[in-house]
Order: structure tokens, then sequence, then C-alpha cells
């Protein structure tokens, strides 16, 4: 058998990197939830009121929301001034990205200094280990500051425009065809 091909070293390291992804990627899956729905900020016309929530469904009249406490609200669209939609960020492509690529930074940089050393195994894997997580910290830091979103001036359209910009968004509703 071939000593080299089953170092516990390369396994170890694997096994480090792999579980620091599944717990990354299961917390901030859990973080996120599943509402689904785009998140819209509405300003409305009649005064400084502003409500966030879900875009649940678009009419030809009025968009559907559900607020904060889960509540639906329909707003004529004759009301709302400005409705913003905010793009999810990307923090969980940045943050596998950093972590898969510092893991293998810290792989490559520690695997030489361990090669000859007694439980130099452990090391790479920890050595791998601390790469992934300041590579998955620096990649959500930088993912983090990606977010952007799209603004409906409602009060500057017209009728045309006011019709396109309700088909874009009847398309990030949650239920498209909302009647």
């Amino acid at each position: 058998m071939n000593r080299k091909a089953m170092r516990p070293g390369r396994v170890g390291s694997v096994a480090v990197l792999g579980l620091a992804v599944l717990l990354a990627v299961a917390s901030l899956a859990q973080a996120q939830g599943t509402s689904g729905g785009a998140r819209v900020s509405v300003t409305l016309r009649a005064g400084s009121e502003r409500i966030v929530g879900r875009l649940v469904g678009v009419r030809a009249d009025a968009v559907i929301l559900e607020d904060t406490y889960g509540a639906d609200r329909t707003i004529p669209v004759a009301d709302i001034s400005t409705l913003r939609v905010s793009r999810k960020s990307a923090v969980v492509p940045g943050l596998l990205l950093g972590m898969a690529a510092g893991g293998a930074i810290g792989y490559a940089a520690s695997a030489p200094h361990y090669r000859h050393v007694f439980m130099g195994e452990i090391g790479i894997a920890f050595d791998t280990g601390i790469g992934a997580a300041v590579g998955g910290a620096v990649g959500g830091i930088i993912g983090s500051g990606r977010v952007r979103g799209k603004t409906y001036n409602f009060g500057a359209m017209s009728a045309a425009e006011t019709e396109k910009a309700l088909a874009k968004l009847r398309k990030k509703a949650r239920v498209p065809d909302y009647r």
C-alpha cells in the first residue's frame, strides 16, 4: 500500500475544510429564511411613511406586501412615491470562495513545513482550518459590501413606464399571478 496516497494530513485538511463549509452554509441558510418574495421598501406620496416588507404580489393597480409583523398590506400604486427592491447580498458566495481559497493557501503554505515532523498531519489540518476561517471571514466581509438594489420612482413615471415597472416587480413577487 502506498503511504503517500493515504496521508492523514490530506484527509484531515479536507475534512476540516468540508466541516467548516457545511457549518457556514447551514447557519447562513437558517438566518436567511425561506419565505420568498423580494425585500422591498415603499415610500408613500402622502407623507413620509415608509413600509418595509416582502413583495407578495402585484396587481395592475396595487402592490401587496407582507410587512414585518406578517400581515399583508395592499398599497395602491397611485399612493406610492418610490419603491426600492433590495437584492440579496453576496455574503454566501464570498464566504464560500474565501474559505476555499484560504484553505488552499493554508494547506499549500504549511505542507512543506510539517512533512517530516511528528504529528505533522494535525499541523497541516490546523493551518488549513485557520486559512479557511480567515479566508471565509474576508470573503464574507467583501461580499457583504455588494448589496445592490433597484429603485422605482413611480411619482415621475408615465403610465407606460409604470406598467413596465409593475411587470418587472411581478416577476420578483412570491405569487407572480396574484389576483
